[in-house]
């Protein structure tokens, strides 16, 4: 244990292992930060959070053994060893959660479509009753309101034609919340102005709930529900795949360093 608190191989492997591990952090940081921006994590902002948190905290610790090895304090740098093991522990257990969680769900293609439709039921249950919560929905329904993902919507298309509309790629959102299912078989008049047929025996619920004010629109659908959780499912999926390679890639370097203190031969 002495050795390694002070000799000189062991401070220098601590001291690369923690530059790296701070650079490494950063693109942790950043990918929260831009998730964060995405209208379907900023809504849910306890999703991007964690790693956010996570990132930040990494930065500072790294830092903080990079100034501990510095000064040869090897009490600290114990301590620091067991704070950066539990945030790494931390951090494996969100990037494995985020990539369960993402594992089901997607859009559905249409024929003829560009965009895809998208089933609450193909996701997974933990997301599908997150946003299933009646309570919990109508905030989550505020927030997409108030980031005028429709209004763009509507800006953007507004001058289609019917066909020019049907091969537009849209977004999950977009074609979720902004525009009626395609089982409704309504008539297209703008994207988000839908003329509905005189028979109104609708297999799919969604059809009942469409209106086209622009505060109605597709809002109360499980279809919007099932747009931001496909919205979820790709941002998670993402930072879930980036987490695990930060792991890796620190698990290696500390792994390497580990060799070279037990090949004293080896030159750092």
């Amino acid at each position: 244990m002495a050795y390694f608190l002070y000799s000189k191989k062991s401070i220098q492997i601590y001291i690369c292992t923690s530059v790296i591990t701070f650079l490494l952090g950063v693109p942790i940081l950043v990918i929260g930060s831009l998730l964060k921006q995405e209208v379907g994590t900023e809504c849910e902002f306890y999703l991007n959070a964690p790693i956010i948190t996570l990132g930040a905290l990494i930065l500072f610790f790294s830092a903080a053994g990079i100034l501990c090895a510095v000064r040869l304090k090897g009490l600290q740098l114990c301590c620091h060893g067991y704070i950066m093991f539990l945030l790494l522990t931390t951090l494996l257990g969100y990037s494995i959660f985020a990539l369960v969680v993402s594992a089901k769900g997607g859009g559905e293609p249409l024929a003829r479509r560009g965009y895809k439709e998208y089933r609450l039921e193909d996701y997974s249950s933990w997301l599908k009753k997150r946003v299933d919560n009646t309570k919990h929905w109508n905030q989550l329904k505020t927030c997409i309101y108030k980031s005028q993902v429709c209004s763009k919507f509507s800006d953007k298309f507004g001058d289609n034609t019917q066909h020019q509309f049907y091969s537009n790629k849209l977004s999950s959102i977009e074609s979720g919340c902004c525009k009626p299912s395609n089982d409704c078989e309504f008539k297209y008049k703008s994207p988000t102005e839908w003329t509905k047929p005189k028979e109104d025996n609708y297999t799919n619920e969604d059809c009942n709930k469409w209106g086209n004010d622009k505060d109605v629109l597709c809002f109360n659908c499980q279809s919007c529900k099932a747009g931001l959780a496909d919205a979820v499912k790709t941002n998670w999926k993402k930072a879930g795949i980036i987490c695990i390679i930060f792991v890796i890639l620190h698990m290696f370097f500390s792994f390497c360093g580990c060799l070279v203190l037990e090949n004293p031969q080896l030159t750092v």
